[in-house]
């Protein structure tokens, strides 16, 4: 798997607007564990919800052509939104994925957002950001899954 999926920890995203986190906390007791081995997770925080939107946009850097599934790692909590948006423009499509960040779906903290069909030239992108602007993403990675070409 690790020579075709591709792994964007939040690190690496582009992000538009307030955000915190980003680094481990020293007190591990109250802080959220992260879905991946980069630093942190990060979650929206904006001081203005009605004039800052939030956003943190992922860029896969793929070796290869062909269809990925693509899942979105975070960790449920009840303060989240319930209609996060991810926008995912693949192959010249621009398609948008509603995902409920307060519901526990699986032990594993990966939401599958569906399977799309990818280039390689780098020009995809998938970028989530909440639907209302007063309510509160988070985010620890992006993960694309190689299904086949």
């Amino acid at each position: 798997a690790e020579a075709t999926d591709v792994t964007i920890d939040d690190a690496d995203a582009e992000l538009a607007g307030h955000w915190d986190g980003g680094f481990p906390m020293l007190d591990r007791r109250n802080r959220t564990p992260d879905v991946s081995f980069g630093p942190g997770i990060r979650y929206s925080k904006s001081p203005d919800p009605e004039r800052v939107r939030e956003s943190a946009t992922f860029r896969p850097a793929l070796k290869r052509a062909g269809l990925y599934r693509v899942c979105l790692g975070f960790r449920p909590a009840p303060d989240l939104a319930r209609n996060a948006v991810v926008t995912i423009r693949h192959s010249g499509k621009t398609e948008r994925v509603q995902v409920n960040q307060r519901e526990e779906r699986s032990l594993l903290p990966l939401v599958s957002l569906g399977d799309f069909l990818f280039s390689a030239d780098g020009r995809e992108t998938i970028t989530l950001a909440p639907a209302v602007p007063a309510e509160r993403v988070v985010v620890d990675q992006v993960r694309l899954v190689w299904l086949g070409p």
